[in-house]
C-alpha cells in the first residue's frame, strides 16, 4: 500500500513525535511518503529517521494542488493522510482531482486552536472547519478527540472492477444490514460513494463490510 502524508512541517511537541514515530514504523511494511509544506527541523529529523520526505512549499494554492495531484497520480498512491489545518485544506482540495479517500488525524480541538487570535480563528480556523467537513475519515489521537469527532457521517469511496446492472450497494455489520443504496448501473473505473451515519453502526461491531449485491435494485 502507498500512503502520502501531508503536514505543514513546523510542528513540534506531541504532534511531531506522533507523526514521525508513525511514519517510521509504517515504512517497515508499506510506503509512507511525507510531504512538508516547508523545510526545517521537522523535515530534517524525518530524513534522519529514514522517512521519505519531500518539500512542497509556496503559498500558491492552485499550483500546489496541481503539483501534488500529479505527484500522487504518477506515484500510484492509494490514500491521502493529513495532519494539521493546512494539510486538511490541501487534502480536501485533492479529493476531486485524485479520486482518493482522504483521512485526517485530529491532534487537537480545532475550535480552540486559535484562542486569543480572532483574525486567525476567522480565517485559518474557518478554513480548517470547512476542510474537516469535506474529508472522508478522521482519526482521534485520544479518547476525547474520538468522542468529539466520532459522530456523524463517513463516506466510503471505491471503484468496482466489473459492470453491474440493477445492483445495490450494501453495508453490513456482522449479519445486520445497515444501509442499502440501489444503483441502476455501476461502471468500472468510476468512483462510487457510500455515505453511512456512524450512529447506525451497532456498539461492539468489529467491522463494517461493504458489498455489491446483484439483482437488488
Amino acid at each position: 500500500m502507498k500512503v502520502i502524508h501531508l503536514i505543514s512541517g513546523g510542528d513540534s511537541g506531541g504532534a511531531k513525535t506522533h507523526v514521525l514515530s508513525l511514519l517510521q514504523n509504517l515504512n517497515k511494511t508499506i510506503t509512507a511518503q511525507l510531504v512538508c509544506f516547508r523545510d526545517g527541523p521537522f523535515a530534517e529529523e524525518a530524513r534522519a529517521m529514514g522517512i521519505p520526505t519531500m518539500i512542497c512549499g509556496g503559498n500558491n494554492i492552485p499550483h500546489l494542488r496541481r503539483e501534488l495531484a500529479a505527484y500522487i497520480q504518477q506515484g500510484g498512491y492509494q490514500l491521502i493522510h493529513c495532519h494539521g489545518s493546512r494539510a486538511n485544506m490541501i487534502g480536501a482540495l485533492l479529493r476531486k482531482p485524485t479520486g482518493l479517500p482522504v483521512v485526517s488525524t485530529v491532534h487537537s480541538d480545532y475550535k480552540l486552536d486559535y484562542m486569543g487570535r480572532p483574525f486567525a480563528r476567522l480565517t485559518f480556523g474557518a478554513i480548517n472547519a470547512w476542510a474537516l467537513r469535506h474529508l472522508d475519515y478522521r482519526i482521534g489521537v485520544s479518547d476525547a478527540m474520538v468522542d468529539y469527532y466520532g459522530s456523524g457521517v463517513v463516506t466510503v469511496r471505491f471503484r468496482v472492477g466489473q459492470p453491474y446492472r440493477g445492483a445495490a450497494l450494501c453495508a453490513y455489520a456482522g449479519g445486520t444490514l445497515l444501509k442499502r443504496i440501489p444503483k441502476r448501473i455501476l461502471t468500472p473505473g468510476e468512483m462510487e460513494s457510500f455515505p453511512l451515519d456512524t450512529a447506525a453502526i451497532p456498539a461492539g461491531a468489529e467491522r463494517v463490510t461493504f458489498v455489491v449485491e446483484e439483482g437488488q435494485a
